[in-house]
């Protein structure tokens, strides 16, 4: 018995093309311009407790397949020598983390200098 397709032949070969695969650039371009997927407020905990709670909300989005997230740690704006220090160690934090594939800043409108977005790596 003859195949189904042997049977009835597409008409063009458009239907045989394999897909591309987005390059690495592509995947990146598509990353930083996507939405983050949950947010973590992090104004007024120490830093110390930030980084706890940090690591905790990092361990729920990879449960839960959640590729980008937001982290909103303030400017530093009311802290006593007016340094970011929650920001400057959440970022550090994020930087060395085996699982976050690239931080980065958002835009003014989503927390610009008080936020700092990641992507997991998976």
């Amino acid at each position: 018995m003859d195949s189904f397709l042997d049977m009835y032949p597409p008409n063009d070969d458009s239907c045989l093309e394999e897909v591309e695969k987005p390059t690495v650039r592509q995947k990146r371009r598509n990353y930083r311009r996507m939405a983050p997927q949950e947010r973590l407020d992090l104004h007024g905990f120490s830093i110390v407790s930030a980084i706890i709670e940090l690591e905790d909300f990092i361990a729920r989005c990879k449960r839960r397949k959640i590729e980008k997230f937001l982290v909103i740690h303030g400017k530093g704006l009311h802290s006593p020598n007016g340094d970011a220090i929650l920001r400057d160690s959440v970022r550090n934090y994020l930087h060395d983390s085996p699982i976050i594939g690239e931080i980065g800043h958002p835009s003014e409108k989503e927390g610009g200098a008080g936020a700092t977005w990641a992507i997991i790596k998976y």
